[in-house]
């Protein structure tokens, strides 16, 4: 649920007697079965995988700048159903180890948005099938350290927002709109020992039929190269020797250079690809039962367009959370979190009306169980 006032433009204090109110829901059903075979020099692994969700959304104009309801102007139905076999196999060769893979999915999409002002009904649906394979491999170079890699593809449909904006009359489609594909390359060294685990990679992502949008003109960005070196350290127990208690640091740096290859931005950083990433944190764990963990997350600035448009820049930002897990017993657990703990003011994305501020200092408590 959000609102916004009317009136004014971007960056600039909103003026307007009324606003915009969005209420939106998602529900889903997912399912997934697993079965696995060992033989002496192989595992194979095969299953099913259903995903469904549906996210109904309603827009109204409120009467005052204040308003919780108003006047109904359209309302949103999205629903998503996927399905996927896929396959793998693992393959030993003594300090060698290969798993070749292979999945078939089936995606439908539809989007109906029922326009109350008559300019931009839409009623639509779309369906995918896809095959998708790839590889990893792993080399157990000492007791303690393997070398990896691993290629794989990757598919991404038409989004809803994409399909919205191609049917609003405020925007203009330019050339040929296709879904994406995606192929991904990795080769890296990880190890571990008593007092650490570390993993360090370098990655390349190739995505081809980017959509980009400037100035509510949608087109295809063509392609784009996303090249980076990500690296992770956990320190263990670094300030008591007890067995029943420990405290670790956590620390995790993402290196990204991005660049479209080919088409209208070709030589740009394509949007939400920040040039640094890094996640670091403290945690405490005890007995089994307690486990709390500090945790912040710094990105560099960026744009969240691809045409590098002043209005879609954001600013470095520093966020920190704090997460708790108690145990009651081996199968019950009660977790929860204060997100933003500091109540940091901050915004990742950019839009034509303005920026989407995040949440602010927000909580959640839950329970889980384990089969």
């Amino acid at each position: 649920y959000n609102k916004a006032q009317t009136g004014s433009g971007f960056g600039k204090i909103p003026t307007g007697n009324s606003n915009l109110i969005n209420n939106s829901h998602s529900y889903s059903f997912n399912h997934q079965t697993r079965i696995k075979h060992q033989f002496d020099d192989h595992t194979l692994t095969f299953g099913y995988l259903l995903f469904n969700t549906n996210s109904p959304s309603i827009n109204e104009t409120g009467a005052s700048e204040n308003a919780n309801h108003g006047r109904v102007t359209s309302r949103l139905y999205r629903t998503t159903r996927t399905q996927a076999l896929f396959v793998e196999n693992l393959l030993s060769f003594g300090k060698l180890s290969m798993v070749p893979g292979l999945r078939f999915e089936n995606m439908n999409l539809s989007a109906t948005n029922d326009d109350k002002t008559g300019t931009s009904d839409i009623k639509r649906k779309d369906t995918y099938n896809v095959f998708l394979g790839g590889i990893g491999s792993s080399y157990q170079f000492t007791e303690q350290t393997q070398l990896f890699a691993n290629i794989s593809q990757g598919f991404k449909p038409i989004s809803y927002e994409e399909v919205l904006n191609q049917g609003n009359p405020n925007y203009t489609v330019s050339g040929d709109i296709k879904p994406s594909y995606n192929y991904f390359y990795e080769a890296g060294l990880r190890g571990e020992n008593e007092k650490i685990n570390w993993d360090s990679s370098f990655y390349v992502i190739q995505r081809q039929n980017i959509l980009a949008s400037t100035n509510n003109v949608l087109s295809n960005g063509g392609s784009a190269r996303y090249t980076g070196i990500e690296s992770s350290i956990l320190f263990k127990n670094i300030f008591s020797s007890s067995t029943q208690s420990e405290y670790d640091i956590y620390l995790n740096a993402n290196f990204l250079n991005a660049k479209f290859q080919r088409g209208s931005f070709k030589g740009k950083t394509p949007g939400h690809a920040p040039s640094a990433l890094l996640k670091y944190g403290l945690i405490y764990k005890a007995e089994k039962k307690i486990h709390l963990s500090f945790l912040g997350t710094f990105v560099n600035e960026h744009f969240s367009d691809d045409a590098h448009t002043s209005q879609y820049k954001v600013p470095t930002y520093a966020v920190y959370d704090f997460l708790f897990e108690y145990r009651l017993m081996n199968q019950f657990a009660i977790n929860g979190a204060i997100n933003n703990l500091l109540d940091r003011e901050y915004y990742s994305r950019g839009m034509a009306t303005g920026v989407m501020p995040t949440m602010g200092r927000n909580y959640y408590l839950g329970m889980s169980q384990r089969f």
